[in-house]
């Protein structure tokens, strides 16, 4: 079963994909952040929209569903996590409808790993206001469309998507689900 999902985000989502151009010395990597931040997010080359990837709507779904603890109805001890863990796919990116252009740059002094200095500028593509659509498909029939909204939902308060996300002790990434469609 195919669903269409529409989630709306609860402020701003940060964009933390690993910098494709390499860089080494303190002076080397905080010209790298300010050429280079728009790396940070994943952009659909034909169309110059932003996008995330689909791997990581599964990924936060099969987290919140391990964070729920919700057993399968007639599956006895069974919960959900591994259920959504192997029981659905996420093949395309979630669209922001956004071209690159638009996105802002969030400047946060954070820690650096091999680092003489304790802390550097990072800078983060970020969307302040967003909704964002995908298409999951849902292979075990355990999960209803129900219980994937429920997931969903969970999702969104407590997993986030992006960077410093509140799975992590971050403040951005949340949403809630503004709609959810069976496709056939």
């Amino acid at each position: 079963m195919k669903y269409e999902v529409e989630l709306e985000g609860v402020g701003t989502i940060g964009f933390g994909r690993r910098y494709r151009t390499e860089a080494s010395g303190n002076k080397a990597i905080a010209k790298r952040n300010e050429e280079c931040w728009k790396e940070r997010m994943w952009i659909d080359e034909k169309t110059d929209e932003v996008i995330f990837n689909p791997l990581g709507l599964k990924n936060c779904l099969a987290t919140a569903a391990r964070k729920k603890q919700m057993k399968v109805p007639g599956g006895g001890m069974t919960k959900f996590g591994g259920v959504f863990k192997s029981g659905i796919h996420v093949f395309e990116p979630l669209r922001f409808g956004v071209k690159s252009n638009k996105v802002r740059k969030e400047v946060l002094d954070l820690p650096v790993p091999n680092s003489n200095d304790n802390r550097q500028p990072t800078l983060f593509p970020v969307l302040d206001k967003w909704t964002a659509k995908t298409t999951i498909e849902v292979i075990d029939e355990n999960i209803t469309e129900d219980i994937l909204r429920i997931h969903l939902e969970h999702a969104g308060n407590v997993v986030g998507l992006g960077a410093l996300r509140v799975e992590n002790g971050g403040i951005w990434g949340r949403f809630t689900v503004k709609s959810l469609k069976k496709v056939k």
